[in-house]
């Protein structure tokens, strides 16, 4: 998958398939009456409550953006992996998720794991010490991990047997934010809502390293798996 043009085309869907994860996560949280809950996660950073949500808010972020985001990007995933890696058997060791994009045996036989780490908003230092945390335990595989508190996203390489520094600077960075903040209009009668300027505030080019194609090329240029996954 390496040296693969990228066209208009492609920026579009990818995109368009983000827009829509936003909109229905906003819809959401409408429908759950947390509007100007969420105004003050995204502007004043606040953490999201389950007592408005009337769910813990791990799993809503999970199940209503997370998720839906890795799907867009055209990813399968696995949530809590059991044994994905050797020393993660059980409690805090399991990752949040697991990509299966690339079948957990194929990426097993070539001693690679891409897993991930999710939070609420407002919660990614967490998320970068859990992954530190795992990424140290075990130095016996490539890692491709995917760490995100659904609105900002970063992801991280870490070659075999290569501990990971302190000063570690992420692989990629994305972030939903400003396109959110603009999404969550559509439930605010006195705010327009435009979904063609929505989307324009989504940088596809930073999100394509997150896509499945963007994993398959990091994967041949990072590790010369070139027909990794195919």
């Amino acid at each position: 998958m390496t040296n693969r043009k990228t066209t208009f085309e492609d920026h579009t869907n990818i995109s368009r398939k983000l827009l829509m994860v936003l909109e229905k996560f906003v819809d959401e949280v409408g429908n759950r009456n947390c509007t100007t809950h969420l105004e003050a996660v995204l502007n004043d950073e606040q953490y999201l409550e389950g007592k408005n949500l009337g769910q813990k808010p791990e799993r809503f972020v999970e199940d209503n953006l997370i998720f839906p985001t890795l799907e867009a990007l055209g990813h399968e995933f696995r949530p809590r992996p059991v044994q994905y890696a050797p020393r993660w058997r059980h409690g805090r060791g399991i990752p949040d998720f697991a990509l299966t994009t690339i079948s957990v045996a194929e990426a097993k036989q070539n001693q690679l794991r891409i897993f991930g780490e999710a939070k609420p908003p407002n919660n990614l230092d967490e998320a970068r010490r859990d992954m530190e945390s795992y990424l140290n335990k075990d130095l016996d595989f490539h890692a491709i991990s995917f760490l995100t508190d659904g609105v900002d996203w970063e992801l991280w390489i870490r070659p075999r047997n290569e501990e990971l520094s302190a000063e570690y600077v992420p692989y990629e960075t994305a972030s939903l934010k400003h396109a959110l903040m603009t999404v969550k209009n559509r439930n605010l009668e006195q705010e327009s809502y435009s979904k063609h300027d929505t989307r324009s505030q989504i940088d596809t080019e930073e999100f394509e390293p997150f896509t499945k194609e963007g994993l398959a090329e990091i994967v041949a240029n990072e590790f010369g798996l070139v027909h990794f996954g195919e």
